[in-house]
């Protein structure tokens, strides 16, 4: 708090009516302009900055099933820490949400449920699991222009129909089948130029490459790159 105390100029009233005013003016000043914390604005842009940063995760080796990660600071990778709450036996996948979270998904370890967690640039949240969604291989992550998250996976044993589901900053909606596209591996997701998101996939019954968009709405008719072929999963990127 600010303390003035009003010391007359002089002895006559023309005196100290100008120091009066200039101490009013000074006041006026000041309620115009507050003092800003710098302790609260270097905090926000940390904050901000840390959750700008790529992130790395992956699965241990061996029987180490624990998820493992990392940031990348634009020069340097940080050092690995253990997520011990969250164990899988494939790959997890990462994308960010219009808030700025970082999400994360993941098949479980002892079963094939998906599993999925937000990170805020400070630390992750406790793992939840999605009981009405499983799969065989990896489920994949993607944010197309409106900042949605999406996540799609194949589906368990015969079922190699394509799944999905957005996120609404809250949770997940209910799963969708894709009934026009099949696979035998992961599907990716990835936002295009044109900011609509990207799906691509190994077909079920060949191994070629097939491809479709969704604009926030609909997915877009599967469409086959007759010129390639894969044995695995395709990846995409932007």
């Amino acid at each position: 708090m600010l303390h003035l105390q009003l010391i007359p100029r002089s002895p006559t009233r023309g005196g100290t009516r100008f120091a009066l005013c200039a101490v009013v003016a000074l006041l006026a000043t000041l309620t115009a302009h507050p003092q800003t914390s710098h302790a609260t604005d270097k905090a926000g842009a940390r904050a901000t900055q840390a959750a700008d940063l790529p992130v790395m995760a992956w699965r241990g080796a061996g029987a180490d099933n624990v998820v493992w990660w990392s940031q990348f600071d634009g020069t340097n990778w940080s050092p690995q820490q253990t997520l011990t709450d969250h164990r899988t036996e494939a790959a997890p996948a990462l994308t960010r949400g219009s808030n700025g979270r970082l999400l994360m998904a993941w098949r479980g370890a002892a079963d094939n449920h998906i599993w999925w967690s937000q990170y805020n640039g400070f630390s992750w949240s406790g793992q939840q699991v999605l009981n009405d969604r499983r799969t065989d291989g990896s489920p994949a992550l993607g944010t197309g222009a409106d900042g949605t998250p999406v996540m799609a996976w194949r589906g368990t044993g015969p079922d190699n129909l394509i799944w999905w589901s957005y996120f609404d900053g809250t949770n997940w909606s209910p799963q969708q089948a894709l009934t026009d596209r099949r696979t035998e591996a992961a599907p990716a997701l990835s936002r295009g130029a044109d900011g609509q998101l990207l799906m691509a996939w190994r077909g079920a019954s060949d191994n070629h490459i097939l491809w479709s968009r969704y604009n926030g709405y609909n997915w877009s008719a599967p469409q086959e790159l007759y010129d390639r072929r894969t044995d695995g999963a395709p990846a995409l990127g932007f």
